[in-house]
C-alpha cells in the first residue's frame, strides 16, 4: 500500500474534485466547477503538478457571497477575511493557508505523500 502511487488512489477515491492550476482566474475555475455535479472542491496544482492548495465548498461559497453581496449566512466573515476575499484575483487567493503548505505529485507514492 506504502509504493501505490497518488494518482491510483486519486481515480478510486468517493470524493470528487476539479484539478486546475493555481494561477487559474477564478470566474474560470469557479465556471468549471459549478459545470462538474458532484465536485466537492479544487485542488490547485502548479506547473510540475504538484499539489499546492485545496479550495473548499465553503470558500467558494464565501467568495460568492462577499463578491455579490449575498446575505452572510449564518455567521458573518471576520474583516481580516472579506478584505482577502475581495482582493482575490485567482483561484489560489481562496486557499487556505494550510492547505498551501502541501506538495504532492500525482506519480508520488503514498508514503511519499504522508
Amino acid at each position: 500500500m506504502k509504493n501505490t502511487p497518488v494518482a491510483v488512489v486519486s481515480k478510486i477515491s468517493t470524493m470528487k474534485a476539479l484539478m486546475v492550476s493555481q494561477q487559474m482566474p477564478i470566474v474560470e475555475a469557479v465556471e468549471r466547477f459549478s459545470s462538474n455535479e458532484g465536485q466537492h472542491g479544487i485542488f490547485l496544482v502548479d506547473d510540475q503538478d504538484r499539489l499546492t492548495g485545496v479550495v473548499n465548498n465553503s470558500d467558494l461559497l464565501d467568495w460568492a457571497r462577499v463578491q455579490f453581496n449575498l446575505s452572510p449566512g449564518s455567521l458573518p466573515l471576520p474583516v481580516h477575511r472579506v478584505r482577502r476575499l475581495l482582493k482575490a484575483q485567482q483561484i489560489s487567493d481562496l486557499a487556505a493557508a494550510e492547505s498551501r503548505q502541501m506538495s504532492v505529485k500525482l506519480t508520488d507514492t503514498l508514503a511519499q505523500a504522508l
